[in-house]
């Protein structure tokens, strides 16, 4: 679901510093979001902590776009953390469920 909310981000960068900044969501699944302008140098599997008004949760990243894309970055929810965004998120059906397998040519 697309959907712009500021949100304040806490990790540690490439550098080992810590940083604290804002960021905005881009998209949003009950499981993950996609977060733009992030300016510090992070890499995937690092794990960041989002916090939306009262609400904030531990989040993994798994991939970070280039900097033509605004540093989109996708993230996954940590298994038993919650984050309350404020909205009602529909449940995305896992596409590799349904997903048929892929013919090998040879």
């Amino acid at each position: 679901m697309q959907l712009a909310l500021e949100v304040r981000v806490r990790g540690t960068d490439l550098g080992g510093e810590s940083f604290e900044q804002d960021a905005t969501t881009v998209d949003l699944t009950p499981s993950g979001v996609r977060l733009r302008g992030i300016s510090h140098p992070i890499e995937p599997g690092s794990v960041l902590q989002i916090q939306r008004g009262d609400s904030e949760a531990k989040f993994c990243v798994r991939w970070v776009g280039k900097l033509k894309l605004n540093d989109h970055i996708g993230l996954e929810l940590l298994e038993g953390e919650k984050i309350d965004w404020g909205r009602t998120i529909p449940h995305i059906p896992d596409y590799k469920a349904n997903k048929k397998p892929q013919t090998t040519v040879q």
